[in-house]
């Protein structure tokens, strides 16, 4: 084993014992390097191509320019786009934040970029959209329709009490029988974040 694997293993095991302490946001720790998988996976799951474009892409709230963030935004070959919002708690699903993530699914991407250029002229905080922005438009063009899935640890659906068109899978119907042709080191330890969820 090389340095860097051993090194990388211990940051495994030690996000694996941290995820046990309260209020520890084991989520975020372990989101980058899910994302590589979680793109990699659901060109398995939908049989598609599939790009990652950004985390953390905002929905605008309809009534003033703040946000909810969808974790991650993907584009398929085709053109279309999957806002993905992954929970590694059970308690963490919230009715309300599926129904921001229902009402964008079916949108043309359009609104949904426009409703991001409603953001960057309101913020104060324009180099850090003027990055994102830039993300963006590495995906042109900016057709394309929205849909929604979200991850999560349950055995069924905690989501289809709440919408019909967000998409849902358990992360062992995603990752049980995943096996990474990009990144097949770095999957074998990072399974094991998959596993502690």
């Amino acid at each position: 084993m090389t340095s860097l694997e051993s090194s990388m293993e211990a940051v495994v095991e030690r996000l694996v014992q941290l995820r046990s302490i309260p209020k520890y946001q084991f989520e975020r720790a372990v989101e980058p390097l899910l994302s590589l998988f979680i793109e990699e996976a659901l060109q398995q799951r939908f049989n598609e191509t599939m790009d990652f474009v950004v985390a953390e892409f905002p929905l605008k709230k309809n009534n003033n320019n703040q946000s909810t963030n969808a974790d991650f935004l993907f584009r398929s070959r085709n053109g279309d786009w999957i806002l993905v919002e992954i929970k590694t708690e059970r308690t963490s699903v919230r009715p309300e934040q599926i129904e921001v993530y229902d009402s964008r699914v079916g949108v043309r991407f359009r609104k949904l970029w426009d409703d991001l250029m409603d953001i960057v002229n309101a913020t104060s905080k324009k180099s850090k959209y003027d990055m994102l922005v830039s993300e963006l438009n590495k995906h042109r063009p900016h057709h394309g329709v929205m849909q929604a899935l979200y991850i999560t640890p349950h055995d069924k659906s905690p989501i289809e009490k709440y919408s019909t068109k967000v998409q849902w899978c358990s992360f062992v119907e995603l990752f049980g029988e995943f096996r990474s042709e990009r990144h097949p080191d770095l999957w074998r330890l990072v399974s094991r974040l998959v596993d502690a969820i």
